[in-house]
């Protein structure tokens, strides 16, 4: 089973869109299990309840925090971190996306991404996981990052690893305001508050993190 990890705020609409794309495309619905990560505070949270009665409350103030808090719920055995405003295209995207990361990675610890339909390959804007890699990180990203740096923290460490693998055939298209127009009051709040600037510090000083982190993994690939 792919666990999906999706931190959501004000996005009622684009989540059901989200969620109704994994419905249409997956190869078996029993494959997957959609966890949306909502603030207590949540404005559309009626509208939330609406499309998904089994919402995460997170009290947080991150994006590392909820999507941490998300894949200690999980129940799969792939976390696949998502956005709210993406969009599912290519059909039986998750056997494609399970069978390429099982031949390639038999000790399960790896990377897998697919085409985000906008950017280049280099880019691995959602990574998904074997949960053995968190069991061995004791956690899928950095609590703090607010928003930005997640995905890089992660493929980073796989890259170096030299586990990094993109599936350029598997659409899961980024629907992103910059490519869409629609720049919502999501988007405006993350521009307004200078996130981009924060989380890239974050993330240059979250180098020693990124090391263990890699001394961790490379542990277990030696002795499995």
């Amino acid at each position: 089973m792919i666990s999906l990890l999706c931190p959501s705020r004000q996005r009622a609409t684009k989540a059901s869109q989200m969620i109704e794309s994994v419905r249409s495309t997956i190869s078996n619905i029993e494959n997957v299990e959609i966890l949306l990560a909502i603030d207590p505070d949540e404005p559309e949270l009626e509208e939330y309840l609406n499309i998904m009665p089994s919402l995460h409350l997170i009290d947080a103030t991150t994006n590392g925090q909820r999507l941490n808090a998300l894949a200690s719920f999980s129940s799969g055995d792939f976390l696949y971190y998502i956005n709210d405003d993406v969009l599912f295209r290519t059909p039986n995207w998750d056997t494609l996306l399970v069978e390429a990361f099982t031949e390639k990675y038999p000790d399960n610890i790896g990377v897998i991404y697919a085409n985000n339909g906008h950017y280049l390959p280099l880019a691995c804007s959602f990574p998904m996981v074997h949960r053995r890699w968190r069991e061995i990180l004791g956690h899928i990203t950095l609590d703090v990052f607010e928003h930005f740096f997640n995905a890089a923290y992660i493929s980073t460490i796989a890259r170096d690893l030299g586990r990094l693998h993109y599936m350029p055939d598997v659409l899961i298209e980024h629907m992103h305001w910059l490519v869409t127009g629609d720049k919502d009051i999501t988007a405006q709040h993350v521009i307004a508050n200078g996130r981009l600037s924060k989380d890239r510090q974050a993330f240059i000083c979250s180098e020693e993190q990124r090391q263990e982190g890699k001394d961790k993994l490379l542990k277990y690939m030696i002795n499995s």
